[in-house]
């Protein structure tokens, strides 16, 4: 589950109601866009939503507008789509701008799909790291710089 407030993801035992944090260090990044790294010492900015693809949990994250990708076998964490520009610029996943994503699904064929809340817009991520970013329903393109807040 996401923990949006402390910056991090978090497994839950249901059967003990106990939590743990798998990802996130519980403060927001310092640097805008967060850095890559290694779960759980790698910081996150506001994850809003998270959905698990094989050994893969995609999470929104709002903060910085992007999506990121967690290995779960290596607990390797980094950005999967977006530049880090808030926007509703379509492209290849690295240099597409998002708009606080949330909301986010998986089509079971290759696809995410996520709603950009700032872009009152509905998009699509690929799942393969060469993908593209794209708008299913939105109104017109725009960007805007964004610092670390």
């Amino acid at each position: 589950m996401t923990d949006t407030e402390n910056h991090a993801i978090r497994a839950v035992d249901l059967s003990t109601g106990q939590t743990a944090i798998l990802a996130g260090t519980g403060r927001q990044a310092q640097e805008y866009p967060p850095r890559a790294g290694t779960a759980p010492r790698a910081a996150f900015s506001s994850p809003w939503d998270l959905v698990g693809v094989g050994d893969r949990l995609y999470i929104a994250m709002a903060g910085s507008h992007q999506i990121w990708v967690m290995d779960l076998r290596t607990g390797r964490v980094a950005a999967h789509a977006g530049s880090g520009w808030e926007g509703t610029r379509d492209g290849n996943l690295a240099e597409a701008d998002l708009a606080q994503p949330s909301g986010l699904t998986y089509d079971g064929k290759g696809r995410l799909y996520f709603v950009d809340s700032e872009g009152s817009s509905i998009r699509w991520a690929d799942i393969d790291p060469a993908g593209r970013v794209g708008t299913l329903a939105a109104g017109s393109s725009w960007r805007t710089p964004t610092t670390a807040s």
